[in-house]
């Protein structure tokens, strides 16, 4: 099994993760839309980060 490389995020274990611009569970809703994609995280690897 991979579970020594997946299943929770912790050092050494692979990543699929966005980074938005803010918290979509503290901003009002009609702010949602509002939201950036800051990074994008797949396999551990950054495949996209905003600015760059």
């Amino acid at each position: 099994m991979d579970d020594d490389v997946k299943g929770t995020i912790n050092p050494g274990k692979y990543a699929d993760l966005v980074v938005l611009s803010n918290d979509p569970i503290t901003i009002p809703c009609n702010s949602i839309k509002n939201l950036e994609v800051e990074m994008t995280i797949i396999g551990g690897e950054i495949v996209y980060q905003r600015g760059k």
